[in-house]
């Protein structure tokens, strides 16, 4: 069954959409109620597919981006210095820019949670860059209100990656899509993941991927198809 379907029909219509970012599964709901309280469901689904999910508010929900930039301000203190909110609107998330990060998530996460509740969005946390660029920031906006075609494109390739490693039977270990490709990569070198997928505009076009080797540490750009025969001759070879 497709995996995308079978996560909609266990949380019977609570889900008005469901699709992948890069490798990970996003869900939208309508239901506010399900938004705040239904983690529970969604973490035995987790435990039952064994990949990360994540919920967020269909932007019918969700609570106006004049308000929730006022509650924001409200919420978090103003030792944290925030100097720049931004609304990713097609995708339920503001980022919230400060200088100092650890006061915008509060202990445990308890202002984020907090943010959640009151508003609906989806927070991301962002520590202020040191040099202030207005044409970063101008780029950044334009890049947000026009997520619809990065949404897209997460999507496909996600879709793509997954059930062909799936089809192969070769073990994933993935990462947030919303993190920084930098942290992704260090996090996957600390687990020692043998390898590393790096896949852009350049490598959609062409049905390839980048590939970082744990221990080489080379860099190369391969076919999809020939690196997953090289990973399963790797593989049958270990277990000979």
């Amino acid at each position: 069954m497709d995996i995308l379907k079978n996560v909609k029909d266990q949380l019977s219509g609570e889900i008005s959409e469901a699709t992948f970012e890069g490798a990970n599964i996003v869900l939208y709901t309508k239901n506010e109620d399900f938004f705040k309280e239904g983690e529970g469901k969604i973490k035995k689904i987790v435990d039952q597919i064994k990949k990360r999910i994540e919920l967020r508010s269909d932007q019918e929900i969700l609570l106006s981006q004049e308000k929730t930039e006022k509650e924001i301000k409200k919420i978090i203190p103003e030792e944290a210095e925030i100097t720049n909110i931004i609304f990713d609107a097609q995708r339920s998330i503001v980022v919230i820019e400060a200088k100092k990060p650890g006061l915008v998530i509060g202990k445990g996460g308890s202002i984020l949670e907090d943010i959640k509740q009151k508003t609906l969005w989806t927070s991301q946390v962002q520590r202020s860059p040191a040099i202030k660029s207005q044409i970063t920031e101008n780029i950044r906006e334009v890049l947000y209100e026009n997520n619809n075609y990065r949404r897209r494109f997460l999507n496909s390739i996600g879709k793509k990656i997954y059930e062909e490693l799936k089809r192969a039977g070769i073990r994933t270990e993935l990462s947030e899509a919303d993190e920084t490709l930098g942290k992704r990569i260090r996090e996957a070198q600390m687990q020692k993941i043998p390898y590393i997928l790096i896949v852009g505009d350049k490598e959609k076009g062409v049905g390839s991927v980048s590939v970082r080797h744990y221990k080489r540490g080379e860099e190369k750009e391969i076919a999809l198809s020939k690196l997953l025969e090289k990973m399963k001759d790797e593989i049958e070879k270990k277990a000979a």
